[in-house]
């Protein structure tokens, strides 16, 4: 079974200056949980700062702390923001502040790549997938097909 990332970047080559891919999930605005707007694909999401240097979590503790990245699906509902909207994103590591847990990342910016709609892709890839722990409140599955999928 192919993990969430890996259906996302199929076929696709890293952004110049990044090795490694993300997913954040925003409401339709492209605003996340603290109202941080994400920037269209092709831009820098950047955190605004100031960074808190003490800070070794994987989530800011506040406004301007970093942005944050997710690997799997249950990282990404750590927000409350419903996958409806996601983005998918590549980043540096250099500009990589704390991963704490390992599937999500705290950065000092990440490269907006994509717009990807969350419940096309539970309908489409979601036979089989562990969506465990995933917020789809919102999300219209009709003609989904989740035969097996670890809910």
């Amino acid at each position: 079974m192919k993990s969430l990332l890996d259906v996302l970047t199929a076929d696709r080559a890293l952004p110049a200056g990044c090795d490694r891919w993300g997913i954040h999930t925003v409401h339709p605005d492209l605003r996340s949980r603290d109202g941080y707007r994400w920037p269209w694909p092709g831009q820098w999401a950047e955190a605004p700062g100031p960074i808190d240097t003490d800070n070794t979590s994987e989530c800011p503790v506040e406004v301007g702390d970093g942005i944050c990245l997710a690997r799997t699906w249950r990282a990404m509902a750590s927000g409350g923001v419903p996958a409806v909207t996601l983005l998918l994103c590549a980043w540096s590591s250099a500009d990589l502040l704390s991963d704490a847990c390992g599937d999500t990342w705290r950065l000092r910016r990440a490269y907006v790549v994509d717009i990807v709609d969350g419940a096309r892709l539970v309908r489409e890839h979601g036979r089989g997938a562990n969506l465990r722990g995933a917020n789809l409140r919102g999300a219209n599955l009709e003609g989904a097909n989740l035969r097996g999928a670890d809910l």
